[in-house]
C-alpha cells in the first residue's frame, strides 16, 4: 500500500470510530431524571431528618445504575398535614377503631391512616412527593386493621409515597420499594429476589417483570 493511500485510510478509520462513539452515546439507555420533594412530620426522628439526603441517595442510587433514572431531592421540609402524632395514642401504636377523634373507619379518618396521608401529600404531576413520618401507619384496605411500613400510588394516581420509621424494615428499603410502586411495580412473592418481593428485604435488585414494568414507566 502506498504512503498516499495509507494517509487516506487513517482518516477514514478515525471517522468510523467517531461515528460509533456518537451513536453509542445515543443508545436507548439515555439517562433521565426525576425531582422529588421530601416532606417529614413532627414525629420523624431528628437523626433521620439530619441525614435525609444521605438516606435518600442511598435508596435511589440503584435506580440510576439499573435503569438510568436519576432521582434528585428538590427540597426537604416539614409538613404538618402528615402529623399523625395528633393521635391520642403513642406513635408506635395504630389508631384504635371507634376511638375518640379517630373516626369509626380507618380509611380517610384515622390520624395515622396511610390513605389519608397519601391524599394529603401534594400532587405535583411528573414530580414525586415523598412523605416520611415517625409514627405507625395503619389501614383497613384489606378488610382488617393492619400496620404498614409504607404506601404509594401507582403512576396513574400521582407520584406520591409515604414511609414510616416505625417499622421493622430499613427506611432506605421502604423508600426504594415505594418509589418502585410509583413506577408501576407491584408487590409479589415467588423465588426471584426483588425489592418488591414479600417477605424479605432485597435492596437494589428487581425481577425481570418489575424491570420491564419500570422501564415502561420511565
Amino acid at each position: 500500500m502506498s504512503k498516499k493511500r495509507l494517509m487516506r485510510v487513517i482518516p477514514l478509520l478515525l471517522a468510523i470510530c467517531l461515528m460509533a462513539t456518537i451513536s453509542g452515546s445515543a443508545s436507548p439507555n439515555t439517562r433521565s431524571s426525576r425531582s422529588v420533594y421530601i416532606f417529614y412530620d413532627s414525629t420523624t426522628p431528628g437523626g433521620i431528618v439530619a441525614n435525609m439526603n444521605t438516606i435518600f441517595n442511598y435508596s435511589t442510587n440503584a435506580f440510576n445504575t439499573k435503569f438510568g433514572l436519576s432521582f434528585s431531592a428538590n427540597s426537604i421540609s416539614s409538613y404538618s398535614s402528615l402529623n399523625g402524632g395528633n393521635c391520642p395514642l403513642p406513635n408506635s401504636q395504630l389508631c384504635t377503631l371507634l376511638s375518640l377523634g379517630c373516626g369509626s373507619v380507618c380509611i380517610g379518618n384515622h390520624h395515622k391512616s396511610f390513605e389519608r396521608l397519601l391524599a394529603a401529600l401534594p400532587n405535583l404531576g411528573s414530580t414525586h412527593s415523598l412523605g416520611v413520618v415517625g409514627h405507625a401507619l395503619c389501614s383497613t384496605s384489606l378488610l382488617t386493621h393492619f400496620q404498614a411500613g409504607g404506601a404509594a400510588y401507582m403512576p396513574s394516581g400521582g407520584r406520591r409515597a409515604v414511609v414510616s420509621s416505625e417499622w421493622s424494615e430499613p427506611i432506605e428499603f421502604l423508600i426504594q420499594h415505594e418509589l418502585s410502586h410509583n413506577l408501576g411495580a407491584l408487590d409479589h412473592g415467588g423465588s426471584v429476589d426483588c425489592v418488591m418481593k414479600s417477605p424479605g428485604v432485597y435492596m437494589n435488585v428487581w425481577c425481570p417483570t418489575c424491570i420491564a414494568t419500570i422501564q415502561s414507566n420511565i
